[in-house]
C-alpha cells in the first residue's frame, strides 16, 4: 500500500465516521483527532474528487448526492479496515 493509499483510506474511514455523525466535532472525537483537522481531511477528500460532499443547513449539516453515495463504500472500507 503506498503513502497516497494509506491517505485516501484515512480520508475515506474519515468521511465514514463523519457521514455517520453528521458533526465535526462528534466525529473528530470518535477519531481521537482535532475538529479542525477532520475538517481539513474532509475538505482535502471532497477536493480531491471534485465535489461537495456535504452542505450547510444553518447548524444542521446534512451530505448532498455526491456525499450518500460515497458515504456506503466509505462505511465499507471503515470496516475492513477494522
Amino acid at each position: 500500500m503506498t503513502g497516497r493509499d494509506l491517505l485516501e483510506a484515512d480520508a475515506l474511514r474519515s468521511f465514514a465516521v463523519f457521514a455517520e455523525h453528521r458533526n465535526f466535532t462528534s466525529a473528530a472525537a470518535v477519531l481521537h483527532i482535532s475538529q479542525p483537522s477532520l475538517h481539513v481531511k474532509i475538505r482535502k477528500l471532497a477536493t480531491a474528487l471534485g465535489v461537495e460532499l456535504y452542505e450547510r443547513d444553518g447548524r444542521r449539516l446534512t451530505l448532498t448526492a455526491a456525499g450518500e453515495r460515497l458515504a456506503v463504500p466509505a462505511a465499507h472500507q471503515s470496516i475492513a479496515d477494522m
